[in-house]
């Protein structure tokens, strides 16, 4: 009987740390990104999603309210990294990626083939931007038929490895994404 005993405490401890313990699998590595691009790129993300909830503004690009390329160039000035201001400039600007990553900027042409709108990739399919319809920065899912129909490329910014650049804020003109 003792023996018997001695397995059902250990049973039950073992079924209580199963219970109360977190469990964690491994997070796959990102295909494709050399692990010091990787762990820059990170701070994109994290700094992108603070972010959500930030009202849409036209012409905004700070955290008082903001619009599709202010959240881009907002988030990657934080890096010390100035982008373009505006999404067709970003588009033609940056250096084209095949398939997107986190922290990569993602463009869509809203109406015809002008790009108009561009988002931060967050990863899981999903991306974070401004849009215009809905008031606030939040979270959409690129492989939602609205937004995969008008998906036009990826653009992967090159964040600066040491220190910050020294950035300046252009005159903003207020551009309007015509986002929902």
């Amino acid at each position: 009987m003792g023996r018997n005993s001695l397995t059902v405490r250990a049973l039950c401890v073992f079924a209580t740390l199963m219970v109360f313990l977190p469990v964690r699998s491994p997070r796959p590595a990102e295909p494709d990104v050399p692990q010091e691009a990787a762990s820059l790129r990170s701070p994109v993300v994290e700094i992108a999603l603070r972010l959500e909830g930030v009202p849409y503004r036209p012409g905004g690009s700070d955290e008082s309210g903001l619009d599709c390329s202010g959240l881009t160039y907002h988030v990657y000035q934080q890096l010390g990294l100035a982008l373009p201001r505006t999404a067709a400039a970003q588009f033609a600007g940056l250096p084209e990626a095949t398939a997107p990553e986190p922290g990569d900027l993602i463009f869509f042409a809203i109406e015809g083939e002008r790009i108009s709108h561009v988002g931060i990739y967050v990863g899981d399919r999903k991306f974070l931007h401004a849009p215009s319809s809905g008031g606030q920065v939040r979270i959409d899912l690129l492989d939602a038929d609205y937004w995969n129909r008008r998906y036009r490329g990826v653009r992967r910014p090159v964040l600066p490895s040491t220190g910050p650049v020294p950035t300046s804020e252009p005159p903003v003109t207020g551009e309007s994404d015509g986002a929902p």
